[in-house]
């Protein structure tokens, strides 16, 4: 990947994709200060990326589609809103797609080939989302291994974040209709505030 698609691609100006260069301590700044081109491997690109102001999580989703060759890796996030969950995915995406092109393009190079004479991809059916029900089961799960702590506490913990944040005793209301805490989050249509309270325990 050149320099000049390294700033097609972050949409970052030409000081700061320096900057990032010099920092990454990539060994080959002076001759890039003189104006030589180099064309970085996909190592380099991470550490550019990781030298910069990209988040480290965006970064190694990035890196991982770009060695799979584009394909999707990484978890959905979950968001309080369909709307900010869906421009979140829409950026995923489009990384996808340019980690992708340049995978090809470095593969092409490698092996002495033009790039447009190399096979077009056959194009994937989108991933199916995860429902928010067992996404939360999924987040409450990574939280209590990270943390290193029992699922009910867990879920204790979930059900304390949202009485202080939304103001609701999940357990008692759960309790006084009868059903589980997860039914009444459910039939409040409080399921994707909890993913978002969760994630941002994790």
């Amino acid at each position: 990947m050149t320099f000049k698609e390294l700033l097609e691609f972050t949409g970052k100006t030409e000081r700061t994709i320096r900057n990032w260069i010099k920092k990454a301590d990539l060994g080959g700044y002076a001759e890039f200060a003189q104006g030589y081109a180099i064309d970085y491997t996909i190592d380099d690109i991470e550490k550019i990326l990781n030298a910069g102001s990209m988040s480290k999580d965006a970064v190694i989703i990035l890196m991982n589609n770009a060695r799979n060759n584009g394909k999707a890796s990484s978890k959905i996030v979950a968001t309080i809103g369909n709307d900010l969950n869906e421009r979140l995915l829409d950026v995923i995406e489009q990384n996808n797609k340019m980690m992708s092109m340049m995978m090809m393009k470095m593969e092409a190079m490698n092996n002495n080939s033009s790039f447009d004479n190399q096979p077009k991809q056959l194009a994937l059916p989108e991933a199916p989302q995860t429902e928010p029900r067992p996404l939360l089961n999924q987040l409450v799960r990574e939280y209590a291994t990270l943390k290193n702590v029992s699922f009910k506490t867990a879920w204790n913990v979930l059900y304390t974040e949202i009485l202080y944040r939304c103001k609701t005793n999940v357990k008692t209301k759960a309790k006084n209709d009868g059903i589980k805490a997860i039914d009444y989050l459910e039939n409040e249509n409080m399921l994707l505030t909890s993913c978002s309270i969760m994630k941002s325990l994790i």
